[in-house]
This record gives structure tokens, C-alpha cells and sequence, in this order.
């Protein structure tokens, strides 16, 4: 009989260690494990950590920006967009064309044609500061290497296959920020481009007013008087870079 109470006691420990052991093993891991899957995107540098296209997330992480494009609302947050479905949010691909006023601090920059982009997450974007942003664009490498191509193909008595790209939709915004400048000094129009978008971004910083963000529940008397003093801190930083601004 105290053999039989012996051998029921070990085994008796012998599951709670079990019991222990797997908790160990798999309670810390199974917390880790993040809900959906991801990747890390090491193209042109950019070596950074996103949820897989398809993913779906209950809350999105603070900071996302509303960006509306051929009547579906987007949010965009840390290279990643996304599109409401139901209570939750899905990861998408942003449409070509779309303007997002912001990229994160980590999307890697380079330049194509002598033309800069910046590149996260799959998805290369084109400064638009005549748009107030950046605009999704098409691999800017995959035209380079069919222009490269067409030549070739058209010496070797090849016929040149064209393929066609994406129908871009319209911009939503045109010169959002409402400002006419003409350039005193022969400024050229990427240079034109680029200070525009500056001094709106440093309007923004020294008013405390971005006149691209929603403003849903701002009585129109504040929008109003706010989007005055934006307008004067624009003007004057486009006048000290040497460009008559039209009041």
C-alpha cells in the first residue's frame, strides 16, 4: 500500500513539473508572438519591421492620419496604411496617386533619374510639395530599366512591348496650401517645390495650425483667424527665400 501512495505522489509531481515546464516554455513565446504576421523590408536600406499586407488590427497605433483618395478613407501611421473593415483595421496597399503630408523619420531616401524618392514599407513616394506631401508612386527603377530596355530591344529588330501602367487617379488636393509664388531669382520648379513644402511645414511649426488636418469641430470663426496667421508665417518664409507671395 505505501508503495501505491509513493507512486501516486511522484506521479502527482511529476505532473505539476510538467505542468510547470510547459508554462515556461510556451506562455512567454505565445505572448510575443504579435497577432499577425510580418516582415522586415530591407530594400534601399530601409530595414524596418511591418505587418503583412492583409493583417488585421483592432487599434491603430497613435498618430495616424486620415487620408481620403477616390471616396475610401485611408489611415496612415509608420510607413503602414490601412482601411477600416468593420470594427477593426486591415493593412492595404495604398493606391498610385494618393498624397500622404508625412513620412516617417526611417524611410530611406534615393535617387533615380536624378530624381529623388523615398521608399517604406513596398511603396516608393515622390515629394510633392506642390501638393502639400508625398505622392505613391510606381518603382521609379522599374521605368529606368524600361527605358534602358527600349532601345536595346528596338536595335535588335525586337518589337517593343510597352507595359501599361496603372491609370492614376486624380489628385484630391491641388495646391492645398492656397499660395501663388513667383520666383525672384530663376528658382527652378523642383526648387520651387521643395521651399514651398518648407515653409509649410515650418507654418505649421510656428502656428500650431496645419491646414491640411481636419478640422471637424473647430467653430469657422477659430479655422478662420488660424488659418490667417499659418498664411502670414508662410508668406514670410517664402518671401525670405526670395519669391513674391500673391496675398
Amino acid at each position: 500500500m505505501r508503495m501505491l501512495v509513493l507512486s501516486v505522489s511522484v506521479l502527482a509531481c511529476l505532473g505539476t513539473a510538467c505542468a510547470i515546464a510547459q508554462s515556461d516554455d510556451w506562455g512567454p513565446a505565445q505572448d510575443q508572438i504579435p497577432p499577425y504576421r510580418t516582415h522586415i523590408d530591407r530594400r534601399h536600406g530601409n530595414d524596418h519591421a511591418y505587418p503583412d499586407r492583409g493583417a488585421v488590427v483592432r487599434d491603430l497605433p497613435p498618430g495616424a492620419a486620415e487620408v481620403n483618395y477616390a471616396g475610401i478613407s485611408y489611415r496612415f501611421v509608420g510607413g503602414i496604411w490601412y482601411q477600416r473593415e468593420g470594427p477593426a483595421y486591415l493593412v492595404v496597399e495604398p493606391p498610385i496617386g494618393v498624397i500622404v503630408p508625412q513620412l516617417p523619420a526611417f524611410a530611406t531616401h534615393f535617387d533615380s533619374d536624378g530624381k529623388p524618392y523615398l521608399y517604406a514599407n513596398d511603396v516608393f513616394y515622390r515629394p510633392r510639395p506642390d501638393l502639400g506631401g508625398y505622392e505613391v508612386v510606381n518603382d521609379p527603377q522599374d521605368a529606368d530599366a524600361a527605358s534602358v530596355a527600349a532601345p536595346a530591344q528596338a536595335s535588335a529588330g525586337q518589337p517593343i512591348v510597352v507595359a501599361s501602367a496603372p491609370a492614376t487617379l486624380p489628385s484630391p488636393q491641388t495646391n492645398p496650401t492656397g499660395v501663388a509664388i513667383q520666383p525672384r531669382n530663376g528658382q527652378s520648379a523642383d526648387r520651387q517645390a521643395i521651399d514651398r513644402y518648407e515653409c509649410y511645414q515650418v507654418a505649421v511649426r510656428q502656428t500650431g495650425f496645419d491646414p491640411l488636418a481636419s478640422s471637424d469641430g473647430t467653430p469657422p470663426a477659430d479655422v478662420a483667424r488660424r488659418d490667417s496667421d499659418y498664411s502670414r508665417a508662410q508668406a514670410t518664409c517664402l518671401e525670405g527665400r526670395g519669391y513674391t507671395v500673391a496675398r
